[in-house]
């Protein structure tokens, strides 16, 4: 133990002796350590206070891009993408003069849920489209089998994306609201109309006959028809579905959230710089936000605005942009949620969705949803964005807040509606709920074929 304690002495006694020899070296050294760290927490600091900018979402796009793939089919794993929207029509045939359906009401949903897995195994595995006349395509609605109908046209690829599979081949490149999954022979085929053309495809698929029916089995008929299948429907778009429902609907209050709260937290959103920027008031209570050629509007009314007044110069990234359709849908979904902070009872699903090669732009849309239906404003969706080259370039957010007030009310029938529909010439009765301002009504929109 002494011969320890004795050791130690003497090293201490160097290592003094060399810091008294190196004093001057040791302070300058320790100063150097003290200045980077305080660095350091600088930027950490600035970075939490957003002194550099938001970038959410751009960083998630931008990201995604990057990752982007140059085939023409998107791979990813289940649960990589928020589904987005849903059919707010099915109709399942379990056998040839038996069909069961559903249209604009909660149950679309549960009918949903037990097919969507197939649909998107048949989306996964669909060989080359092959086109198809009227005829062969109103055959095989006849027949066994489960039909959707989104109303809005939907990416073949986003449906796909969204049961985490792909889309092999040219049907990647093909949008479509209606679908049909055909039990034919051995196996199963998918139909669907192109939205572009109007052209009906159809393509083989792996999905097992076995796995359809056994699902097909639980649904007895209720009458419902498609308007080609009855001539009391013939002026209605062949490929409506007519649901012999009284089923009631829930009814709704509506409020205007006001002015959003957190202007710092959606300016980082949109990656403007809350520090620097400049503001001033408008003389109905909403705020205008303003960093260099960015502007940032925050209405009394509820409606976020934001336009980019020029494209950051940032490098071109090099993606494919149908391929980039799924995340660039998927961010800004998550986005819609952010700066909604809060829907009430109500939900989000996607309305629209284009890319323009030309000019590298995304065109994308969300509306307000209900129990299948959309509650339709009288101001345009509840979101709309303009998205290129990894930069949000505009941006509109109608803030609703709506609620269930525990009462229900019965709509006139699908095959009044469809009548009246006919009757006036329209080609095709959707049911919504419409947003007057102060009260939410139940209505029978008439959409006419272009």
């Amino acid at each position: 133990m002494n011969k320890l304690l004795v050791q130690a002495r003497a090293t201490l006694g160097r290592l003094t002796s060399w810091v008294r020899a190196h004093r001057t070296a040791v302070i300058d050294h320790g100063k150097t350590a003290l200045i980077v760290v305080l660095c350091l927490s600088a930027v950490v600091l600035a970075g939490k206070t957003g002194l550099f900018g938001g970038t959410e979402p751009l960083e998630a796009l931008r990201d995604r891009f990057i990752s982007a793939s140059g085939n023409s089919s998107v791979s990813t794993g289940k649960g990589d993408y928020q589904e987005t929207a849903r059919p707010s029509v099915i109709a399942v045939s379990p056998e040839t003069g038996t069909r069961y359906g559903a249209a604009f009401s909660n149950e679309t949903d549960t009918m949903y849920d037990r097919f969507a897995t197939c649909l998107g195994e048949a989306l996964g595995s669909a060989g080359t489209p092959e086109a198809v006349n009227r005829t062969q395509w109103e055959t095989a609605l006849s027949g066994t089998g489960v039909f959707f109908d989104y109303v809005q046209d939907q990416s073949l690829l986003c449906i796909a994306a969204w049961q985490g599979t792909s889309v092999p081949g040219t049907a990647a490149g093909h949008s479509a609201r209606r679908f049909f999954l055909s039990v034919q022979d051995n196996g199963v085929r998918l139909y669907y109309i192109s939205a572009a053309t109007g052209q009906a495809y159809r393509c083989t698929t792996a999905l097992a006959k076995s796995t359809l029916e056994s699902r097909m089995d639980a649904y007895p008929s209720n009458g419902a028809v498609f308007a080609f299948e009855n001539e009391a429907y013939s002026a209605l778009d062949g490929d409506v579905l007519i649901v012999p429902d009284t089923q009631e609907v829930r009814s709704l209050s509506v409020s205007n959230p006001g002015t959003p709260g957190s202007a710092e937290e959606i300016m980082q959103l949109f990656g403007m710089n809350h520090i620097t920027a400049t503001n001033y008031p408008e003389s109905d209570g909403g705020r205008v936000y303003l960093d260099g050629d960015n502007t940032l509007r925050l209405g009394a009314d509820g409606v976020i605005s934001f336009e980019r007044g020029a494209a950051q110069e940032t490098p071109l990234r090099v993606w494919n942009g149908r391929d980039s359709l799924p995340d660039v849908v998927d961010a800004l979904y998550q986005t819609t949620l952010k700066l909604m902070d809060g829907l009430g009872d109500a939900g989000i699903r996607l309305v629209r969705a284009e890319y323009d090669a030309p000019s590298e732009t995304y065109t994308v849309s969300f509306g307000y949803y209900l129990d299948g239906m959309q509650i339709c404003l009288s101001t345009g969706n509840a979101a709309d964005y303009v998205v290129s080259r990894d930069q949000i370039l505009q941006a509109t957010v109608r803030l609703r807040q709506y609620h269930l007030t525990g009462e229900t009310q019965t709509p006139l029938p699908g095959v009044q509606a469809a009548a009246l529909v006919a009757a006036t010439g329209g080609s095709e009765p959707i049911r919504v709920y419409r947003d007057n301002g102060d009260s939410v009504t139940v209505e029978w929109l008439s959409r006419r074929l272009p």
